[in-house]
């Protein structure tokens, strides 16, 4: 037997009754589990700050259009509306994830290993992408600091082997 409703409203279960005798009501007890989701409401009451936060900033906002607010309190606002705007996105993209979870959850026994094996598979895979990709990155960048130290060299070079030319040739001509 399970109970779904509030905490505070089952007083049968809580309470010993004198109509009942008390080896019976043990046994109610006995028998009782409570399903209660703490989740949700501490959710709804979040939400419910969140939107009491937004009108009072909509109304600080407002306020700002026909009266003068120092720019202090204008850049705080200003901040404030920033954080609040991804709260939407953040709201639906937790509910996505909590739909996908009570999906996995309510899984049988064999497509969840499954699910387990490619996941732990497409992790693997990933990682070997990531290896590749950064041993190229860093092959490119060796060879890179190969060409400017052949460029460096050259140049540092040339100027010397040019005295060495002129040195052949005034030697050639005398």
């Amino acid at each position: 037997m399970k109970y779904h409703g509030l905490l505070f409203d089952f007083p049968f279960f809580t309470r010993k009754h004198d109509s009942f005798d008390s080896s019976m009501c043990v046994n109610n007890m006995n028998n009782l589990t409570l399903a209660y989701d703490g989740k949700d409401p501490l959710f709804e009451e979040g939400i419910e700050v969140l939107i009491k936060k937004r009108e009072s900033k909509k109304y600080i906002a407002a306020y700002l259009k026909w009266k003068r607010i120092r720019p202090d309190l204008v850049l705080r606002l200003q901040i404030g509306e920033r954080k609040h705007r991804p709260c939407d996105l953040q709201e639906s993209v937790r509910n996505e994830v909590d739909q996908q979870q009570q999906k996995i959850m309510a899984m049988p026994d064999k497509p969840y290993r499954k699910f387990v094996w490619l996941c732990e598979r497409q992790c693997v895979d990933l990682a070997k992408q990531v290896q590749l990709s950064q041993k190229m990155k860093g092959e490119k960048q060796l060879k890179l600091i190969f060409q400017w130290h052949k460029k460096f060299l050259l140049r540092l070079i040339w100027p010397f082997v040019m005295q060495g030319l002129h040195a052949i040739r005034i030697c050639q001509i005398s």
